[in-house]
């Protein structure tokens, strides 16, 4: 089963498409919520570079936002990052005539 599924699931994460890191603030959250965010994977299936993967994130987007401190969204939409189909990866919408997430800095 593709992440995307699981945690678009409103029985678990209700108001899926809505951002709202404060559901991980609520007293009990993590403990509930935590089985169900797999995004590299659970168990002896999970991804053997998962800490890899975090600490090169970290280090983009640290360097990203040191080097660039003006970087904004530029003409985005809440629909521009909508995945609109699942083929174990989230694919986006693409439509030649407007492109999809921008950045202005």
């Amino acid at each position: 089963m593709s992440a995307l599924y699981v945690e678009m699931d409103p029985s678990i994460f209700p108001n899926p498409h809505t951002f709202d890191p404060e559901r991980w603030l609520v007293p009990g959250a993590r403990e509930t919520l935590e089985p169900y965010l797999v995004t590299f994977g659970k168990g002896s299936r999970q991804c053997v570079g998962i800490n890899l993967a975090y600490a090169e994130l970290y280090t983009i987007f640290a360097t990203l936002l040191i080097r660039f401190p003006n970087l904004r969204l530029y003409e985005a939409r809440p629909d521009d990052a909508e995945a609109v189909a699942d083929y174990f990866a989230g694919m986006w919408r693409y439509d030649e005539a407007r492109p999809a997430v921008r950045v202005k800095g």
